[in-house]
């Protein structure tokens, strides 16, 4: 997000973002990035800002719930978004977040994410059954069974709820943990579903609302990715082999 809003024609323009550049490269320095991960994950933040703001308009969602937050700035980049916001993650991060980033009236909480229990008295204080559960970049790094788990819970404690996250099939899993050179390092994905299609628990499955791949986004959002990548990823078989999905929880009242 800080490299894209130093662009000509960003795709987020995130400012509050580039506000944060000097802390961010005195505290993590600057690890190599490529560009389809770089602008890959402001593709992504692009989905959620704008699902979530179809949802918050037609008055759908009033709280969000930002699983695994990180140094995420949704909160300073939408302004006009009229939401309640709970901001989870591990100590360590969320003291960076409280150093760095204004809460602007978000809800802070240290814990598992995927550990409903951790956050439950939050979503209770905001007094609104109306949720959406938010976790970019973070179930492709969970055991299967804990994610089975989490959907479960959700389905058990919030059901009706809507939850936006993204996944690799396992062709593209296995792409990203093949070791290469210049690659920054990071934990290898060990959650890579087939399909989004058959997801869920003993409850029922997740009804998916909507679902993108890189290349579903117009096409000048995508020009700086490798010409060999674009033309890979418009492969019907590889179109979504990293999607972001819009999913409804089973139960309560449907979309």
């Amino acid at each position: 997000r800080v490299h894209d809003a130093a662009q000509p024609t960003p795709i987020l323009g995130d400012a509050a973002a580039a506000a944060t550049a000097l802390q961010i490269r005195q505290h993590f320095g600057e690890p190599p990035v490529s560009v389809m991960t770089r602008v890959g994950c402001c593709l992504r933040n692009l989905a959620v800002d704008q699902w979530l703001g179809q949802l918050v308009d037609q008055q759908r969602v009033e709280t969000a719930v930002v699983i695994g937050v990180g140094l995420d700035t949704r909160r300073q980049r939408l302004v006009d978004l009229d939401i309640a916001l709970v901001e989870i993650d591990s100590p360590a991060v969320i003291d960076l977040r409280d150093r760095w980033i204004p809460a602007d009236g978000a809800v802070r909480v240290t814990g598992d994410g995927l550990h409903i229990d951790a956050w439950r008295h939050a979503i209770d204080a905001s007094g609104t059954g109306k949720v959406a559960i938010i976790l970019e970049g973070v179930l492709a790094y969970q055991q299967p069974e804990n994610v089975t788990r989490f959907f479960s819970d959700l389905a058990r404690f919030l059901p009706g709820a809507y939850l936006l996250f993204d996944s690799p099939s396992p062709i593209a899993a296995r792409s990203a943990n093949r070791p290469q050179p210049g690659r920054s390092e990071r934990p290898a994905y060990t959650w890579a579903p087939w399909s989004t299609r058959r997801l869920g628990g003993p409850a029922g499955r997740l009804t998916i609302l909507d679902e993108k791949g890189f290349m579903d986004f117009p096409s000048a959002l995508t020009a700086c990715f490798r010409r060999r990548d674009r033309v890979l990823h418009s492969l019907p078989p590889l179109r979504r082999s990293y999607r972001m999905t819009l999913a409804q929880v089973p139960g309560g009242i449907r979309a």
